[in-house]
């Protein structure tokens, strides 16, 4: 029946793990910020800019209308007075184009302009007009304009022109206009260029916001955030630190550092208080083995003692030869000496740990074997050892990995019962100090085969046990770094190998 091999292992669940690998390509909370705002305010801020464009065409577009209906009027009123006066407009064409071209000489922009009666005449003019379809109305001018906005991107760019009709007074002409045809391809340029300005300073801005918004984020969000993220990658359960992270950010962040720090104290001191009871539970089980050696020492104890009693009361009834008297107090201090050496090894074993973090397992190994057989644990059992001459250093300590093997050892003599056999070879295999504990007992069967290191599992009977042994031996050993195999079948026995790791010369 092949070993069962029974140790604690943290596993990570796949599930876990790949959402772990989807976390680290996702972006960061700087760049998820920056990317929103980015969505929020840059159409915000081209909205606002459209408008500005929008605002001051506009303005412009008004002003310019405004400007050629006062400027038509004016040259409207000149004509009515020079068409008045001459009595004949056609004989009035030429002085009235001069007229009309002094007025508009500094214009700049001016396509043509032309006097229609209102029968259709044309009395004067220059240039090419598109003669309008409606004729003012009183001091009211019509207007005709042109012009594609400027960011009518679809719409094919035509003449930019701007039309404006104004009567004539009525004694001069009843029914006649004039009408002035004026270019808005200034305008058009002017918006133009204010559009391109208005875009690049949304965009520097827009630039300018990220990059401040980004070393803010980096220095009161980013920044705290990865203290406390360094701090829980270096998170170890054997090693809590109760030392505060300190972080400079906002309220949010330094409640969340505050809630974190308590409960990184609060695991401190959970795991303060679960060493200590688990201290406790190792040394009350130490005073259980020493429990189950007493047993085992008082018949010891009881030899000695009763030879040391039959020699004083020889020395105090027969003995008058010195040298005889000699034998006897030699006999009786040889005596008193094994009881003073079951008492001291018994009280070694008891003792806490010295705080030694390193031992020769073979010398450990020996060492138990000689307790045990003093004390009495062996009487019907046979033990056999095979240990290597050579030192194998591991770092379990002394005090602990002899705990573990007494417990062992005195496991497999219950389950020997009489007339056992116990075997324990010491080797290195590889990396580790491998010892061996084989009896020839009961065996264990396959189901019950992980129960053994569960605490409170025991199949003694009622008052010979707790079940407690094994599960610390079992914790003794990984907090060592090592784990204990089991290879047991029913009926054939039962085989505990301890494996530890082999220290180096150096290491050692």
């Amino acid at each position: 029946m092949g070993g069962a091999e029974v140790k604690t292992t943290l596993a990570v669940d796949p599930v876990t793990a790949e959402k772990g690998r989807g976390i680290r390509t996702r972006p960061g909370v700087r760049r998820e910020v920056l990317l929103l705002l980015c969505l929020a305010v840059l159409p915000a801020v081209l909205l606002a800019g459209v408008l500005v464009v929008d605002t001051v065409e506009r303005l412009l577009l008004e002003q310019r209308q405004q400007q050629v209906a006062d400027l038509a009027r004016t040259a409207g009123r000149q004509a009515s007075d020079l068409i008045g006066a001459s009595g004949g407009p056609p004989a009035m064409g030429g002085r009235l184009a001069d007229l009309l071209r002094r007025q508009w000489r500094d214009w700049d922009g001016l396509l043509g302009w032309e006097i229609v009666t209102s029968e259709g005449l044309r009395l004067a003019g220059t240039g090419f007009v598109d003669r309008m379809r409606v004729a003012p109305q009183g001091d009211t001018p019509s207007v005709r304009r042109r012009y594609a906005p400027w960011r009518d991107f679809l719409s094919p760019e035509g003449p930019a022109t701007l039309d404006v009709a104004v009567s004539l007074a009525a004694d001069a002409r009843q029914g006649a206009w004039l009408q002035v045809s004026v270019s808005l391809d200034s305008v058009r340029a002017m918006v133009r260029g204010l559009s391109g300005f208005v875009f690049l300073v949304a965009a520097l801005y827009g630039l300018a916001g990220i990059a401040v918004l980004s070393l803010l984020l980096e220095r009161r969000i980013v920044r705290p955030l990865r203290v406390l993220e360094a701090d829980l990658d270096n998170f170890s359960p054997d090693q809590i630190s109760a030392t505060p992270v300190r972080v400079d950010g906002p309220r949010e962040l330094i409640r969340l550092a505050d809630s974190y720090n308590a409960m990184m104290a609060a695991l401190a001191e959970s795991r303060a208080r679960t060493e200590q009871a688990q201290a406790a539970l190792v040394r009350s089980e130490r005073m259980a083995s020493v429990g189950h050696l007493a047993a085992g020492m008082a018949h010891e104890i009881g030899n000695p003692l009763g030879a040391i009693s039959g020699y004083l009361e020889l020395l105090a009834t027969e003995l008058r030869d010195r040298r005889q008297l000699a034998e006897v107090v030699g006999f009786a201090q040889a005596e008193t000496e094994r009881i003073d050496r079951l008492l001291r090894e018994l009280l070694e074993f008891a003792r806490p740990d010295s705080g030694e973090q390193a031992c020769d397992a073979v010398d450990v190994v020996r060492q138990t074997l000689e307790l045990l057989e003093h004390q009495g644990a062996f009487r019907q059992v046979a033990i056999e050892a095979e240990l290597p001459e050579t030192a194998l250093m591991t770092g379990c300590p002394a005090s602990r990995l002899q705990q573990v093997l007494v417990n062992l050892l005195l496991n497999a003599r219950d389950a020997c019962g009489e007339a056992g056999k116990i075997r324990v070879r010491v080797a290195a295999t590889g990396s580790w100090v491998r010892t061996d504990i084989q009896d020839t007992g009961r065996g264990i069967s396959a189901e019950n085969l992980d129960k053994v290191f569960d605490p409170f599992y025991t199949t003694k009977q009622p008052g010979q046990g707790w079940g407690l042994g094994l599960s610390i031996c079992h914790r003794i050993v990984e907090d060592c770094d090592g784990r204990i195999d089991i290879d047991s079948e029913p009926g054939k026995g039962s085989t505990f190998s301890v494996l530890l790791p082999l220290l180096t010369e150096e290491e050692g």
